[in-house]
């Protein structure tokens, strides 16, 4: 399993690989296929173990680096969990134009997790909901929009983004490897063994032969990290014991909060995720081979039921959505595509949320366990986007954007003070690195002399070149 896509957090070019060779991929069932009772219960459960892992990373990390209570934590991972779900759900049944009706799976996405940590450290988990909430309906007016995404953030800017996210994530990770923030016995023997061996199961697992470790690569790394914190006495079971094993999910129960400082970092956040929903919708309509008049409206659909899902989000307490690209690399390795599939993996999710015992489990994590899994993920993360950035790398005009934009998304959040110098609307961008090195990639595409035009243009004859093979190009 990608631990990148078990965060959330792949981009419109991170899909492109699956975009380039769906048109050879294998169907065995169709977009509207049914299955037999007993392959359809597995095909779901192998989608939720290959993206349970990101669902409850994402805001476990945002827990975890702003301090949030474990009885808080535990509930911001159960409705987590819930709404990936549903959203999953709405994707696949496609409920008039909401939804893309494609096996599309849904989680809590990355891009949000420094915004978050943000809005949670100055106002509580009230203001993410809050602002999760409020600015959901960015997406669903962008989903007017698909036709000039690709143009707006190519190769170099999406990867940028995608590395500034790992670099996000870093700092909160190593204390979460040495034991948490805080804790008296930081960088103590026990917690170091426990992040090195759970860093280790993972890679293990992540590189085997056998393509269920891989998929579960992030669950292997996180059961052996909990074993040997058990033997080594790091295991705090009293809020799991506690814990009822059902209950029903309470909208809003942590109030909502807004702050017009963080319009524009979670603004910026909804406009990015919709480009990667964008070229995620784009992988399905060619693994699913939907008709060229048919593909505009579902890419559409499945961005406004990214922004529903979003706002259910914040709605009912928790981070927001996003589809899932390692879930369309498994599409393709099983070669069922049906959308039923995707009903059978939300319904599947829904059934855990309901569970408090299982959100307490995963909150209840040991720090080393958690920071281990944080490593990797980021490390991979920071891989991949970089060699997404810098692939094309034909002249110093792309090594100066990635240059730039990674200095400045690196170096902002380092000096907080930084910040003071700017209106207070604009201070949480600021000391958002992902926000601000992303707009800085941008705007340096957009005005940068070279090679934006003959991009575009090579796009274009690319496109040109699916149609005369047989597939669509992006509307």
């Amino acid at each position: 399993m990608r631990v990148a896509e078990a965060l959330g957090t792949r981009m419109d070019t991170a899909a492109e690989g699956e975009r380039d060779s769906a048109a050879g991929a294998e169907v065995i069932r169709g977009v509207e296929d049914r299955l037999a009772p007993l392959p359809l219960a597995v095909a779901g459960g192998q989608h939720a173990l290959a993206m349970f892992a990101g669902v409850v990373m994402v805001p476990m990390i945002i827990a975890r680096a702003a301090g949030i209570d474990p009885g808080s934590s535990a509930r911001l991972v159960s409705t987590a969990i819930l709404v990936s779900g549903l959203a999953t759900v709405l994707q696949a049944f496609r409920l008039g134009p909401v939804g893309c009706g494609y096996l599309c799976v849904m989680g809590s996405s990355g891009l949000f997790i420094q915004p978050c940590i943000e809005a949670a450290k100055e106002g509580g988990l009230a203001l993410v909901f809050g602002m999760s909430l409020v600015l959901s309906p960015v997406e669903a007016v962008l989903s007017r929009c698909v036709r000039s995404f690709h143009r707006l953030a190519p190769a170099p800017v999406t990867g940028s983004i995608i590395a500034l996210i790992a670099f996000s994530i870093l700092p909160v990770s190593l204390r979460e490897f040495g034991g948490g923030h805080g804790h008296p016995n930081f960088g103590s023997w026990p917690y170091l063994v426990t992040g090195t061996l759970t860093v280790a199961a993972t890679l293990a697992a992540a590189l085997s032969r056998r393509t269920l470790l891989r998929l579960g690569s992030v669950v292997v790394g996180i059961g052996a990290g909990t074993v040997a914190a058990g033997c080594l006495g790091l295991l705090e079971g009293a809020g799991v014991q506690t814990a009822s094993w059902t209950a029903l999910p309470l909208p809003g129960w942590a109030g909502w909060r807004f702050d017009g400082r963080f319009l524009l970092p979670f603004a910026l956040a909804y406009v990015l995720t919709t480009l990667e929903t964008y070229g995620d919708m784009n992988a399905l309509a060619a693994i699913g081979g939907c008709s060229p008049g048919d593909r505009p409206r579902r890419i559409a659909g499945g961005i406004l039921a990214d922004a529903v899902a979003s706002a259910m989000a914040g709605f009912w307490g928790t981070t927001p959505n996003t589809s899932y690209s390692g879930n369309i690399a498994l599409v393709r390795l099983t070669g069922v595509a049906s959308r039923r599939v995707g009903m059978a993996a939300g319904g599947l999710l829904v059934l855990l949320s309901l569970s408090p015992k299982l959100a307490a489990f995963i909150a209840a994590l040991p720090a080393p366990v958690v920071g281990g899994s944080m490593v990797v993920a980021a490390a991979l993360l920071l891989a991949m986007g970089l060699q997404i950035a810098l692939r094309e790398a034909r002249d110093n005009r792309t090594l100066l954007l990635v240059g730039l934009a990674l200095a400045v998304g690196v170096g902002a959040p380092m000096l907080p003070e930084l910040a003071t110098a700017f209106p207070r609307w604009l201070q949480p961008v600021v000391r958002t690195g992902s926000a601000v090195g992303g707009l800085t990639a941008i705007l340096l595409h957009l005005v940068l002399p070279g090679r934006r035009n003959a991009d575009e243009e090579d796009d274009g004859e690319q496109h040109e070149e699916k149609d005369e093979a047989g597939g669509e190009s992006p509307p």
